[in-house]
């Protein structure tokens, strides 16, 4: 990935990883930009609750340009969309593109959320670790226009964070991405953490790159927690993973997560109520 889209990415996540316990944030966007025009769309929401929605999704631009044999001419056809559900846990990014001209395009699209957990431990255990994952899927572009293609997807717990650059080498790797990203943190009896989820793509065409372009990760970023047994939490925003089913270890199969799952040995449970 070139050291642009690095930039862009990383500067996306830095005020989920420094926001406030204060606000528990829901935010969606989705803009793209003409080198030679400027603003092509951009739309940005954002919900502070409660009492407002925990959900966002946010959808912008034309839609895409169909493949050939279809013509598009030479008026530039993208558009992106993004959504976060704080009770499913969940993030999902989107944004396509058809380049027929000569002027070069950006197209991003991010989806984060942000909340406070307190958790509660049984007793005579005043401090525990527990592990948050998020398990991702991307289809990429077949297309060989590496680096132009990236992402960024990060989790925080705490003080603690995994962070990890999405990239498509077509020809070399798969087109389809998938990983699940861990972070463990160690938490005490009554004290609140926050917990940070953000997932970015961008997609930038120059004159080179005539054809259509996507990048997929609309239905990806699902949050899971492991707890030792008699462990519980409460969320600041009443709401944080209660619309999700247990999660399956096969969903971790062949994955990064594994690993960090053996490694603390915890069994895997979902608590949540409201503070």
């Amino acid at each position: 990935m070139t050291p642009i889209l690095r930039f862009v990415l990383a500067a996306l996540v830095s005020f989920n990883v420094a926001s406030s316990a204060l606000a528990y944030p829901v935010s969606v966007s989705t803009s793209g930009t003409s080198a030679a025009s400027g603003v092509l769309f951009s739309t940005q929401l954002t919900s502070f609750f409660p009492p407002e929605p925990t959900s966002l999704r946010v959808a912008d631009g034309s839609q895409a340009c169909p493949p050939p044999p279809v013509i598009c001419g030479y008026l530039y056809i993208a558009r992106g969309e993004a959504y976060a559900d704080l009770a499913a846990g969940t993030l999902g990014v989107y944004v396509d593109g058809y380049h027929v001209d000569s002027d070069g395009y950006t197209f991003l699209s991010h989806a984060s959320f942000t909340d406070t957990l307190v958790f509660h431990l049984p007793p005579g255990m005043s401090s525990t670790q527990v592990t948050l994952f998020m398990s991702l899927d991307a289809d990429l572009p077949a297309q060989n226009i590496y680096p132009r293609v990236g992402g960024a997807a990060l989790i925080g717990l705490g003080q603690d964070a995994s962070f990890l650059y999405l990239d498509a080498a077509a020809g070399s790797r798969p087109t389809h991405f998938s990983q699940v990203l861990p972070v463990t943190t160690t938490v005490l009896d009554g004290l609140p953490i926050d917990v940070t989820a953000d997932l970015s793509v961008v997609l930038t065409l120059v004159q080179t790159d005539h054809g259509a372009y996507a990048i997929d990760a609309l239905h990806t970023a699902a949050l899971s927690i492991s707890v030792p047994a008699g462990v519980t939490y409460e969320s600041a925003s009443g709401v944080f993973l209660t619309a999700v089913d247990e999660p399956s270890l096969a969903q971790l199969v062949g994955s990064s997560a594994l690993g960090a799952l053996a490694a603390v040995r915890h069994s895997t449970k979902r608590r949540r109520a409201r503070l």
